[in-house]
């Protein structure tokens, strides 16, 4: 712990997860040297998870200088996609066939992030300390923080990368519509006999969203995918706790043949997804990125994209800011922040949202036709590409 009695920071992060080390690691790399408070438990990593990363979201974590992160990451250059009682996928893939999306493992990014961070810390350019936020008190000229310990950080802006539970934006009373968990996401690595390289494969069922992400190919020439299943509260516990052997036949009822056999050669593990809108993001002087800001249903890993996007916004507008000398937590820069990402965010989880209740509440009849409609788009390469694009740009 530092021992501190009264110090101001210019930025002050506070956060644990992926998104909050992505914050640090970027705002040092422009030069920003951030205040880091970490939540007071120790935080471990133990996150099975994949991820899709756009490839803006890739060439930043290149760009940050991950040692391994490429060699351990897969590129998908192909998309199929389709409704459980539709024959055939419809594909999606880049005009020029490069990668739509790379699939990285959370605990990869946890472990490189970690080490950049331990390097800046014994450079002596980064102040971390393990605590819990008390108050806050925000005026025009700074935030006064009081921590767990008793001591107080003055900073001109707080960057909030706290998750969707956010003790920040329920200090900070920024208006939130929390619509609870409703749906839980089951992860666990499958094994198949049919090698597709570089695809990825995403179903439309009764149950939920099934997907199985290409990874790699063991030397039994058997390929590995990371599976991420959408469920409801009603169906998680069933198929959670079903046999290793009628798990696989349950996925592949809903998957299809497409695979040949598969096989599970991982636990299982599950997650909540929380659904909250935060109509703005911003308090006085204070930002919420990632989770905090927007916490969305998991549909072609747009969510941690959206954080990226965000981690990527808010630098180039604190960089802006300081060209012209301007104080960081002024609403004029929240407010240039708020204008330039608004837009992606909101269409983000309109087109997640739609597509979520399209599947939760509609007949089998509509989602058949929906799938109907995905076959015929094949013969409308303008409008899949248009798709493929909004995919990579996030």
């Amino acid at each position: 712990m530092v021992k501190m009695e009264k110090f101001f920071f210019e930025v002050i992060v506070v956060g644990s997860g992926l998104s909050a080390k992505t914050t640090i690691v970027s705002l040092f790399k422009k030069g920003i040297i951030p205040f880091w408070i970490e939540n007071i438990q120790n935080y471990k990593i133990n996150d099975d998870r994949t991820t899709m990363l756009s490839p803006k979201s890739f060439k930043m974590f290149k760009e940050l200088g991950l040692k391994d992160f490429e060699k351990k990451s897969f590129p998908t250059k192909k998309i199929n996609i389709k409704t459980q009682n539709q024959k055939n996928f419809t594909v999606f893939e880049d005009k020029k066939s490069l990668p739509i999306c790379y699939l990285t493992e959370n605990n990869v990014l946890h472990q490189e992030l970690d080490t950049l961070i331990s390097k800046i810390e014994k450079n002596k350019k980064l102040v971390k300390v393990k605590d819990e936020i008390r108050s806050i008190k925000s005026d025009s000229d700074n935030n006064e923080i009081v921590l767990k310990s008793g001591d107080k950080i003055y900073s001109s802006l707080i960057i909030g990368v706290d998750g969707a539970n956010s003790k920040i934006r329920k200090i900070q009373n920024i208006k939130t519509k929390d619509h609870g968990i409703k749906k839980f996401g089951l992860v666990a690595i499958m094994e198949h006999e049919t090698s597709h390289p570089n695809v990825s494969w995403q179903v439309f069922s009764e149950t939920g969203i099934l997907a199985l992400l290409a990874k790699d190919i063991k030397p039994n020439k058997r390929a590995v995918s990371s599976l991420i299943w959408s469920l409801d509260k009603k169906q998680i516990d069933a198929i959670r706790n079903l046999p290793s052997k009628d798990f696989e036949k349950k996925v592949k009822e809903e998957f299809g043949s497409s695979l040949g056999d598969l096989h599970l050669i991982s636990k299982i593990n599950e997650w909540p997804i929380f659904r909250i809108d935060v109509p703005n993001p911003t308090g006085t002087r204070t930002v919420l990125l990632g989770d905090a800001a927007h916490s969305i249903y998991p549909l072609a890993g747009q969510g941690f994209n959206l954080a990226i996007g965000d981690i990527l916004q808010i630098t180039d507008t604190m960089l802006w800011a300081k060209e012209r000398g301007l104080d960081l937590g002024s609403r004029v820069v929240l407010n240039k922040y708020v204008n330039n990402r608004k837009f992606w965010v909101n269409s983000v989880t309109k087109m997640t949202d739609s597509i979520d209740w399209f599947f939760s509440n509609t007949s089998n009849n509509s989602q058949n036709t929906f799938g109907s409609l995905l076959s015929v788009s094949n013969n409308f390469q303008p409008i899949k590409h248009q798709l493929v694009e909004i995919m990579k740009e996030n």
